[in-house]
């Protein structure tokens, strides 16, 4: 089970909220990265297995006009489950970082997913 620190549309992720979490620095054993949850986002563009042995996911979802990438380490076999054009959409639990590769951007590292029929949050 996963400890939820709160649901949220993903307009609300953004540089300024990055750095209120670094207040919070260092994590570790007994003070836990928070981790956020959101609901009924679509995934766009093509997901793709990642890393030298294909092991991890990288893809973006979407809620209203805000899009994020997201990687789930050593999921990719979760990428059955986003299908490009499926009505399906998704919930995800994930912790917020900055990417390695572009500081300016903002990455979801996904913890748990899963796909629903529930229309994309607003």
């Amino acid at each position: 089970s996963l400890h939820i620190e709160a649901v949220c549309g993903l307009n609300g992720i953004d540089g300024q909220l990055l750095e209120s979490l670094k207040r919070f620095e260092p994590f570790g054993p007994d003070n836990p990265e928070p981790v956020f949850a959101s609901l009924g986002l679509e995934v766009v563009g093509y997901p793709r297995r990642i890393g030298r042995d294909q092991s991890h996911l990288k893809f973006r979802v979407r809620s209203g006009n805000r899009v994020l990438e997201a990687v789930a380490w050593g999921r990719s076999s979760e990428i059955v489950n986003l299908e490009i054009g499926r009505k399906n959409h998704l919930d995800i639990c994930y912790t917020i970082q900055r990417s390695a590769l572009n500081a300016q951007r903002i990455q979801l590292n996904i913890l748990d997913l899963r796909s629903t029929e529930r229309a994309p949050a607003p």
